[in-house]
C-alpha cells in the first residue's frame, strides 16, 4: 500500500513539473487552425456545432441559419467539427471555448454516439490523441474504461493506454521541436485554417476526389454495393447506456455552467449498435435532438441523400441543416 501511495505522489509530481516545463501541446491540423479562428472569433457565433465528420460533412450553418432567418430569427452558427472528433476529445476543445468566454454565444450542439473509450490502434500515440489527453478529460476516460462490458484484459488495454497518453503529452513527448522553435527561431506564426472552411463556417462538403480516392471512395462504394448494411462496431465497444447518460448529464451541465444552453444531438447514420443514441434512462436535464431513427426520419436513409452508412451527402446535409433548424427552433427557442 505504501509504494503505491508513493507511486501516486511521484507521478503527480512528475505530471506537473513536466507541464510547467514543456507546456501546452500544440493542437495538430486541421483543428489546430480552426480552434484559434473560432476562439479569436468568438464573439462573432450565436450557436456553435461541435461534433465527428458526420456533423462536418452533415450541417451547413448557412443553410441552417437561412432557415431560421425565415422564421424571423437572427442566429449566426459556425460548425467546429472534426473528421474522427470522439466525445472525449470534444470536451476538451469545447472547454477552450467556452473558457475565453464567447459573449455571444448561447447554444451548443454537441454530436453525441456510442462514448467509447476505446482508441483504435493505428490512432493511439499520433499528435492529435496526445494533444487531447488533459489530466481531466484523461481521467474521465480512463474510468469508462473500467466500466466497460468487456473481458478485464480489454479494460485495462484502455485504462493502460490513456494513461500512457496522459503521461506522454505531460512529459512533453514529441514536443521537442516545438521548445526548439519557440526558444531559438522565435515560434513561427499560426496557420490559417483552410479558406473553404471558414467560407463555409466549418461546413466541408465531399468533393470529386472523395468520390474516386482513398479511404472516403472505398466506403462510397460498399454502402452502394449494399446500403442498408449496419457499420461494424470497427474493433471497438460502446459504452454502457448508465456511462454514456452520466457522460451526456456531466457535459450538458459543464457546458450550462458557462452560461451556454447545451443540446445533444445524434445524427443519421446507420448504427452498428441496437439501441437509441441517447438512452432511455438519460436525465430530463438533458436537452437533445435524435435523428438516429430510419423509421422516423427516412429520407435522411435514402441512398439520394447519403454518401455512405455514415455521413449525408451535400444534398441530404441541406435537407437536414433547415429540418434541424425547424426542430431547433421548436423546441428550444420560440417556445
Amino acid at each position: 500500500m505504501l509504494f503505491v501511495v508513493r507511486l501516486a505522489v511521484f507521478l503527480t509530481t512528475l505530471i506537473a513539473a513536466t507541464m510547467v516545463i514543456s507546456g501546452p501541446p500544440r493542437v495538430p491540423e486541421p483543428i489546430g487552425s480552426t480552434l484559434a479562428y473560432v476562439t479569436e472569433h468568438r464573439d462573432d457565433f450565436d450557436l456553435l456545432f461541435v461534433g465527428s465528420s458526420r456533423m462536418m460533412r452533415g450541417i451547413i450553418p448557412a443553410e441552417f441559419d437561412a432557415r431560421l432567418a425565415e422564421r424571423g430569427l437572427a442566429i449566426s452558427s459556425f460548425n467546429f467539427s472534426a473528421i474522427g472528433m470522439r466525445e472525449h476529445e470534444a470536451n476538451v476543445y469545447l472547454r477552450q471555448i467556452l473558457e475565453a468566454q464567447p459573449a455571444r454565444l448561447r447554444w451548443t450542439l454537441v454530436e453525441t454516439s456510442d462514448w467509447t473509450p476505446s482508441m483504435l490502434r493505428p490512432n493511439r500515440f499520433s499528435a492529435r490523441s496526445i494533444a487531447w489527453h488533459e489530466p481531466r478529460e484523461s481521467w474521465l476516460v480512463m474510468r469508462d474504461s473500467l466500466a466497460l462490458d468487456q473481458p478485464i484484459e480489454i479494460r485495462w488495454d484502455d485504462f493502460s493506454t490513456h494513461l500512457l497518453h496522459l503521461l506522454a503529452r505531460s512529459g512533453g513527448l514529441g514536443r521537442g521541436w516545438d521548445r526548439w522553435r519557440a526558444v531559438f527561431r522565435g515560434g513561427e506564426p499560426a496557420k490559417s485554417p483552410a479558406a473553404g472552411r471558414v467560407q463555409h463556417r466549418g461546413f466541408v462538403p465531399y468533393t470529386q476526389f472523395d468520390h474516386e480516392h482513398g479511404a472516403t471512395a472505398e466506403h462510397r462504394r460498399q454502402y452502394l454495393e449494399s446500403p442498408h448494411r449496419i457499420t461494424e462496431p470497427a474493433g471497438i465497444a460502446a459504452a454502457p447506456e448508465a456511462v454514456i447518460a452520466a457522460a451526456l448529464e456531466r457535459q450538458s451541465a459543464e457546458i450550462q455552467a458557462f452560461g451556454t444552453e447545451a443540446i445533444a444531438v445524434a445524427m443519421p447514420r446507420l448504427k452498428p449498435f441496437e439501441r437509441p443514441t441517447i438512452p432511455p434512462q438519460t436525465s430530463s436535464a438533458v436537452r437533445s435532438l435524435a435523428f438516429d431513427d430510419p423509421a422516423a426520419y427516412p429520407e435522411f436513409y435514402r441512398v439520394e441523400n447519403r454518401f455512405d452508412a455514415e455521413h449525408l451527402n451535400t444534398a441530404g446535409a441541406r435537407r437536414f441543416s433547415r429540418l434541424l433548424a425547424d426542430q431547433f427552433a421548436d423546441r428550444f427557442v420560440e417556445n
